[in-house]
């Protein structure tokens, strides 16, 4: 296995995208002083997973994003890909070729790539366990470190084991005894949920010798109401049967009722039909009486008239009488003297 290119774009000084291949046989990075070779292995260290600013010499990690110059801004996004050709099958994966990437954005946020594919920085570190490759093996190494690894016994100790291949079983190790210690909480809490869980239990059995006991009362009670129900039945059909017998002549009763009643209404109907009648009858007579009454009046009138006429007639013919009486005197002397 051995690296074949790195690509690096917003990472420190180099603002613009490049590509540096690392060809068979020995790759040099020569130039002068602070033209960017240490950024590098900065760039190296930080893709695999490095999370000390301090190592990557900076004081925060955003610091690693280009920060701009004269003739250009600062960047937004700093963003480098390590490919490695996988042919001795070292890494855990079925491709030959794996690339890895990070990208940081000034937010704060990053992501971490393997071929393209979003991953955990996790992932990274899994994969190249025991390879040596990673942000603090010893195939990644400045020169300030030697010094470091001469006179700190820890430093020499960890690059031992990571080229003995040691660093991968003491993180097995590590996991195992975390996965152990929360097992053993998780037995302190079952063990604690079983004294509650006992608890429950003895007041539960409790609670069911109860529950026993009110079924069979529950049992006992529906036996003795339906006991109960068949005493009040038998009473209740005892009692039914001459109430029976009082509804049906109650209903005979009702019927000769219903018929008298019939029959008292068609008499009602035929007695108001015959008073209408003879009220009409008696309407007609009084019309005749006042028809006649008004007859009578008027012939008491013309009578009335008539004795007055009558009696002027009377009066005329006695007149006459007496002026025939007075003519016939004056007759009778003027034949005297005649």
């Amino acid at each position: 296995m051995y690296i074949s290119e790195l690509e690096l774009q917003g990472f420190k000084s180099f603002a613009y995208k490049t590509k540096v291949k690392f060809d068979s046989g020995i790759t040099a990075i020569v130039g002068p002083n602070g033209c960017g070779k240490s950024n590098i292995v900065d760039s190296m260290r930080w893709v695999l997973g490095e999370q000390r600013p301090t190592l990557l010499r900076s004081s925060t990690m955003a610091n690693v994003i280009f920060n701009g110059t004269a003739q250009k801004n600062a960047l937004g996004m700093a963003e480098v890909s390590l490919t490695f050709v996988n042919n001795k099958g070292l890494l855990p994966t079925e491709y030959s070729e794996v690339t890895i990437t990070r990208r940081l954005y000034r937010s704060g946020e990053s992501e971490y790539l393997i071929n393209g594919t979003t991953c955990r920085l996790k992932d990274i570190n899994e994969l190249f366990m025991d390879t040596g490759m990673g942000s603090d093996a010893y195939s990644v190494i400045e020169l300030k470190m030697v010094e470091d690894i001469l006179n700190d016994k820890s430093d020499r100790r960890h690059l031992f084991e990571e080229a003995a291949g040691v660093t991968g079983y003491k993180e097995k190790r590590k996991k195992t005894f975390r996965k152990l210690e929360s097992t053993q909480k998780d037995l302190q809490r079952v063990e604690d949920i079983l004294v509650e869980v006992r608890k429950k239990t003895t007041s539960l059995g409790k609670q069911a010798e109860k529950a026993k006991k009110a079924k069979e009362y529950r049992k006992e009670l529906e036996f003795l109401d339906k006991a109960l129900s068949k005493f009040q039945y038998n009473n209740i059909k005892e009692e039914l049967e001459p109430l029976k017998g009082r509804i049906k002549n109650a209903d005979k009763e009702k019927k000769e009722i219903q018929n008298k009643l019939e029959e008292l209404e068609e008499a009602e109907e035929k007695a108001r039909n015959s008073l209408n009648e003879k009220e009409r009858e008696q309407a007609e007579a009084q019309r005749r009486v006042s028809q006649l009454e008004s007859k009578i009046k008027d012939a008491e009138t013309e009578l009335q008239i008539t004795r007055e006429k009558i009696s002027n007639e009377k009066g005329v013919i006695e007149q006459y009488t007496r002026d025939i009486e007075q003519a016939e005197k004056d007759l009778e002397e003027m034949r005297k003297y005649l």
